[in-house]
Parts: structure tokens; sequence; C-alpha cells
């Protein structure tokens, strides 16, 4: 199907009252429905959404005047831009106008070489649409020889501040898709993109003063995996509320944190509270300057820095459990000594896995050192 397709800003629109550039009697005016057949929003970070209307019309040959309605509270006009596709044949948009007396109608002339249905796609940026993603975990305890897992539901709440009623429109967002949404304006509305149940994740105690504080944290981190249950492009960043529940079957909440932006193939960790029966004493036992280089003047210029941190843990548990240790020392850095598997994250942090016995308080040291400071 052959079609032609002109970008219009409406910039170089004609000033109102302008002469049309036609003969009157040249045209046949066509008035396109004020209701479009199908709207798309695609809704971008901190921006206008991008709105794309569908609608269908029927072309005579040679000049037909389109008129449109515009009546949008917060439509950016100077990003309006048409495409009309007839069915066959082909067809040009050949002038743009404004009337004086109608500011709010803008008629376009397209010269179609024969009777044939078009479909009329016309984009504009629309501001205040607002949206934001949330999300729910429920975790599921260990049943029946089956593992603990996750229920997970995603949803996107759009709110409507342009001035004018969104209706049955597909809402386009960083991760998804759903169709028919209809929101009023003024409204905010809440829409389930998507919902998985027992989805495998990794429960870690975590000790990392940067992330929470001096009592070590509880992390579930599960995998956005390609064949997985979520197996999603992107997972977008949201609130997350995290549950479980109680004997009785009523939902208690753990907590909640920010969902990370998770591409497909990468894991997110969440955290779902506090352990606060596995207490951690850390200690700086020494922190000195080696190996210090002076200029001329006897001024150091550059040193190394050996730091030695001693640990005292208590596991209040009754059974075995495994803490993991974040240090960040800062780059670069050596780990000069430590008798527990250590893995090294970046260029500036390690991580420690300690297994600790029930009921027993477990001590330790480790040593790094930093090199060339200034």
């Amino acid at each position: 199907m052959k079609y032609s397709m002109l970008w219009l800003l409406m910039a170089l629109l004609s000033a109102p009252g302008e002469a049309l550039s036609e003969d009157e009697s040249s045209f046949l005016e066509v008035a396109i429905p004020t209701r479009p057949d199908s709207v798309m929003l695609r809704l971008t970070s901190d921006a206008p959404a991008v709105v794309t209307e569908t609608r269908q019309a029927g072309l005579q040959p040679g000049i037909n005047r389109l008129r449109f309605d515009w009546i949008r509270a917060r439509l950016d006009e100077s990003t309006v831009r048409f495409d009309v596709r007839p069915e066959s044949g082909t067809a040009r948009i050949t002038a743009l106008t404004r009337s004086g007396s109608l500011p709010k109608m803008l008629f376009y002339d397209v010269e179609a070489a024969g009777a044939v249905p078009a479909t009329v796609r016309t984009q504009y940026l629309l501001a205040g649409i607002g949206w934001r993603i949330a999300y729910v975990g429920v975790l599921r305890e260990p049943i029946d020889g089956q593992p603990e897992s996750l229920d997970l539901r995603q949803s996107i709440e759009i709110r409507d501040g342009s001035g004018v009623d969104i209706q049955n429109a597909r809402i386009v967002f960083d991760g998804g898709a759903i169709d028919g949404v209809s929101v009023r304006d003024g409204q905010r509305r809440e829409v389930e993109s998507f919902r998985v149940e027992r989805l495998p994740f990794t429960r870690r105690h975590v000790y990392d003063p940067t992330r929470h504080g001096t009592t070590p944290g509880i992390e579930i981190e599960i995998e956005n995996a390609l064949g997985g249950v979520l197996a999603r492009d992107l997972l977008p960043a949201g609130k997350v509320r995290l549950f479980t529940r109680e004997g009785d079957g009523e939902p208690k909440l753990l907590g909640e944190d920010v969902f990370p932006a998770t591409p497909l193939g990468e894991k997110a960790k969440l955290t779902t509270g506090h352990e606060r029966d596995i207490p951690v004493e850390r200690r700086v036992v020494f922190q000195r300057n080696e190996n210090e280089r002076r200029d001329r003047w006897n001024k150091v210029i550059a040193y190394d820095q050996r730091t030695r941190i001693a640990f005292k843990i208590h596991n209040g548990h009754a059974a075995k459990t495994t803490l993991v240790i974040v240090e960040r020392p800062g780059a670069p850095f050596e780990l000069t000594f430590c008798e527990l598997p250590q893995e090294k994250k970046r260029l500036d942090t390690f991580e420690i896995q300690v297994e600790l016995e029930p009921q027993k308080e477990t001590t330790f040291e480790i040593e790094w050192l930093r090199r060339n400071l200034f």
C-alpha cells in the first residue's frame, strides 16, 4: 500500500483568518469523527504523554478538506502531526489552515487519487498525565515439600490532569502495556498489569551498615530470568509492599522497599525487615598510614592505609544461619587478612560469608590495605 506522510508543526500554520489556498468549489469537506477509533498513550518519565489517535475517513477523488476539532485542555499544538494512509492508491496533504472564527478547528486538505477508505493517524503531546508503578508481594511459607516462594503483583496508577477524559486507551509504559483503560479528568485509577505466583527467591541475612544500619537486614533476591516465572523485558522501578500470612490467613505487612529497575537476566534485591536475633558488634582495631610519600618540602602527598576490623556476632536462632557481611573500604583496596569465604563485588566493595552456629557467638577479624591515598 502506498501512502505519503507529512509532518506538520503548528508553528507553520497560516495566520488566523488567512484565505484558503484552494478555491471554495474545488474541495469536498469531510468531517472527522470527534471520538477516535483507537487511542494509545505512551508514558515517559517526567515528560508529557505521547498520544496517538486513529480515525477512519472516506476520501473522494480530488481535494478533500478534513476538519478536526482540537478542544484539548493541555494539548501542545506545536507537536501535532498527521498521517493519511489510504487502503489503495495515493493521498497527500496539500495545505493546513486554522480559521480565525473557529480557533479550535483545524482544516487540512488531502488530495486523493480516487474514492477510497483511509486511516487518519494523529499524534501529539499531552501534558498532565501522571503515572507510577507499584508492586505487592506476599511470601508463601514452605508447605508440602515446596520451598518458600513469592506471589508478586504489579500495577500502574494513572493520574489524569490533562483536562480531557481518556477513553478505552492502550497505555504503553516502560515494561508493559495495558488495553482498554479509561480515566476521567481529575481522576486516579490503578490497573493491574500482571500477576505471578510461586516466584522462587533466595533469602539472605545481610549486615550492611550503609544499607540497613547497625542491625542486619533480611533481603530476598528474585531473578528476572529468561524462561523463568517473570521473564519480563524490563521490570520498572516502583514502590513494593511485602506481606506474609499469619496463622489465621490474614496478611501481615513486613515492610516497604523500592523495587529497582530490573532488565531481563538481572536480579532484584528487596528488604523485608531487620534481623534483631543476630546482633553484630563491629570494632575498628586499628587504622594506620604506611609507606608515606613526601615532596621536596617534606609534605605527605600520598600514603597507604591499613585497617583492621574485629567482629563479634551472636546467633540467637535455634538453627544454623548464614550472615553476609558487606564492607566498603573504597577503591583501590587489597584484602590482606580474612580466613572466611569472601567475594569482591566491585572495585570498592567485598562480601564475607559467615556460618553461624545456633545459639553461639562467633568472633573473627579482617584486614585490608588501601593504596595511593592523597
